[in-house]
């Protein structure tokens, strides 16, 4: 603080010189109060501490090139500090005794400033990309460098272990499938669901004014399980029509299909078992029309209350209801339309392969003869 003798001398010198102020004079300490008020706000947010080394102390700990200064007394807290700088401000301390030091954070040795913000948009990426534009037109100095960090950082990260996670999911539910129908065409056909369901994840996001963001990549995994469900129960059922049409008929042609060593495939000819298949797919689909829905709609309604969540914290959770909810009935339509189809395509190719290669058997066994 400064002395009134000395201010008032130099205006009784300045004055004696014919200046005069009128009522335009002003301290130059009259800053003080917004500059303590500063300091306060840089203690309270954890960027300013309450230091009592002397001098000769802190040249001790000041470091070098390769180290960074230290201070015993950086982590003191905060409410500490405010005390001991109000006391300072008071006179209880002698002069140089405190001393109101700046946290400069460090990493990889490397001054750092950290920049905190709120966003009032849960779209972190779509932020993360304007703050890249403006820093391509506004580069830095070369002897500094910009590192996102928080949420953005955090997606960057979990997208490579979701990705695989996705996969191994994929996988373990391809390998039952595999184990439960003793081929592989049909799993992958049962499959191709899943992909298709991307588009309901999609669409269902978009209808919800929603983005693709960890939450709904998560609802992305789950529907990797889910999302076959119809396709097993479809695939299953026509499997079973087939054989039970085809034992029939082989009966009345006096068949004996007890035996163990008795090859079914090949015996009514191509055009009824193609009947068959075509009896077995309009059956099946008419017979698994009900329990697809009903089980595809309890799920549905089990997510929409999440999907249309509303209130604090709703946009967090959302997006997981509306991922699987849109993915749901992009499969379930894919199941009852698209599933047959493509079932009676493969199903058709494998019967005329199977009586293309009979047929060259037949005739290779006539040459011999």
């Amino acid at each position: 603080k400064e002395d009134e003798e000395f201010v008032e001398a130099i205006k009784e010198d300045i004055h004696w010189l014919g200046f005069d102020w009128g009522d335009r004079f002003f301290y130059g300490s009259d800053y003080f109060e917004e500059d303590y008020r500063q300091a306060v706000g840089l203690i309270k947010k954890g960027l300013a501490y309450v230091c009592q080394l002397s001098p000769e102390e802190f040249k001790a700990h000041r470091g070098d090139i390769g180290v960074p200064a230290t201070s015993p007394y950086r982590d003191r807290p905060i409410e500490e500090s405010l005390d001991l700088f109000a006391r300072m401000r008071a006179g209880e301390f002698p002069n140089g005794a405190m001393t109101l030091r700046a946290k400069i954070n460090h990493i990889d040795r490397a001054n750092t400033i950290t920049i905190n913000c709120a966003t009032t948009d849960v779209n972190t990426m779509d932020i993360v990309s304007r703050l890249n534009e403006y820093l391509a037109e506004n580069p830095l100095d070369p002897d500094v460098s910009e590192r996102v960090a928080g949420v953005s950082k955090l997606v960057g990260e979990m997208l490579g272990p979701i990705f695989t996670a996705l996969a191994i999911a994929v996988f373990l539910v391809f390998m039952v499938m595999v184990f439960q129908f003793e081929r592989f065409d049909q799993p992958l056909l049962i499959l191709m669901t899943v992909p298709f369901s991307i588009i309901g994840v999609v669409l269902s996001l978009l209808a919800f004014n929603s983005t693709l963001n960890m939450i709904s990549l998560l609802g992305v995994i789950s529907l990797s399980g889910t999302a076959v469900n119809n396709g097993i129960i479809l695939i299953d059922y026509m499997n079973m029509l087939v054989d039970e049409k085809r034992k029939k008929a082989l009966l009345e042609k006096g068949y004996d299909i007890e035996d163990d060593s008795f090859e079914a495939k090949g015996k009514l000819g191509y055009e009824t078992d193609l009947h068959n298949l075509q009896d077995s797919i309009v059956e099946g689909a008419q017979s698994r029309l009900r329990s697809i829905l009903m089980t595809t709609l309890t799920t549905m309604l089990g997510v929409v209350p999440m999907a249309v969540g509303t209130g604090e914290g709703s946009e967090i959770y959302a997006p997981l209801g509306q991922a699987i909810a849109g993915g749901l009935l992009a499969t379930t339509a894919i199941a009852l339309f698209l599933m047959p189809v493509l079932y009676y395509i493969l199903e058709r190719r494998k019967l005329k392969t199977t009586y293309r290669k009979q047929k060259e058997t037949e005739v290779t066994t006539y040459e011999t003869v």
